[in-house]
């Protein structure tokens, strides 16, 4: 987004994403009492100026939805007002909501991005533009668009390092292992790659290997 030589500081403002993707159909939903209607409907205004600011085709949001009892029945019930299936629900969580919130995107296939309610409180405060472009950057890689690349820029093309030609797959693997205090826990490994030419979207695998099992790799 910027030159290296400006601090290595990453700096959104006037950047436009590479492929913006749109939201045309989508919610604000608030599931903590302590996040008033005015603040909310404000957030999802301030969200659409963001992504039209990047440039993705974005609309205000068809429903601003308060809800403070059962969060799996909130989130059923706040399809319904919907003619289509909507492109996205951004969700004001409670502690101890964000599992459920995506249970339900995997089982409704409905988009989800969630925030803390007092990030919420400070994206429409005087200093939220930063926290929005980093809400909006999420919103965009969730919508199957694409913020940004490698490479440099020149006029409309960029150009890409070699090395991230149209056939390089990256990976990242990681491997996380219980303490001595865990109590029965199990390693959980996990892998993902990339799946398309600009290395920005990627397919994943996590799985718990059996605690009496021991592998060596040799590379």
């Amino acid at each position: 987004m910027v030159e290296p030589g400006l601090e290595g500081r990453w700096q959104m403002r006037g950047a436009k994403y590479l492929r913006p993707a749109s939201c045309m159909t989508w919610g604000v939903i608030c599931l903590d009492r302590g996040v008033d209607e005015p603040t909310v409907r404000r957030l999802g205004d301030l969200l659409t100026n963001t992504m039209v600011d990047k440039g993705m085709c974005a609309n205000r949001p068809h429903h601003v939805q308060m809800f403070f009892n059962n969060t799996d029945q909130t989130l059923t019930e706040a399809v319904k007002p919907f003619k289509t299936k909507p492109d996205l629900f951004f969700v004001i969580i409670k502690p101890g909501d964000y599992g459920t919130v995506k249970l339900f995107e995997t089982k409704c296939k409905v988009q989800t991005a969630c925030i803390q309610p007092k990030n919420a409180k400070k994206a429409t405060g005087d200093r939220g533009d930063q926290m929005l472009g980093n809400l909006v950057l999420k919103i965009n890689a969730k919508l199957s668009g694409t913020s940004h690349v490698v490479g440099s820029k020149g006029g409309a093309s960029v150009t890409r390092p070699w090395v991230l030609g149209n056939r390089t797959m990256l990976l990242g693997i990681d491997v996380t292992h219980p303490t001595g205090m865990s109590g029965g826990s199990t390693s959980v490994a996990s892998i993902v790659g990339s799946v398309d030419n600009c290395q920005s979207v990627y397919a994943s695998h996590i799985f718990c290997p059996q605690r009496e099992t021991q592998e060596i790799l040799n590379a």
